[in-house]
């Protein structure tokens, strides 16, 4: 219980005898990382509707067109 209370995110003050600089640059990391994987994830789920947007819009500009 202790460990995983001490590993928990937000827990910083388990790591005090670390230099803080430290962990905030692996915590940036981190959370950079989780970005990165909502985003792409984001990108995956909203391509389809997007395609679909990008398709009716063009449909309606060259229809506008003719």
């Amino acid at each position: 219980m202790a460990e995983s209370q001490a590993k928990s995110p937000g827990g910083g003050e388990s790591g005090g005898d670390q230099s803080p600089r430290a962990t905030q640059r692996d915590q940036q990391k981190v959370g950079m990382q989780m970005q990165r994987k909502v985003a792409n994830q984001a990108k995956m789920a909203s391509s389809r509707s997007l395609l679909t947007k990008d398709l009716s819009r063009k449909v309606l500009i060259t229809a506008a067109l003719k």
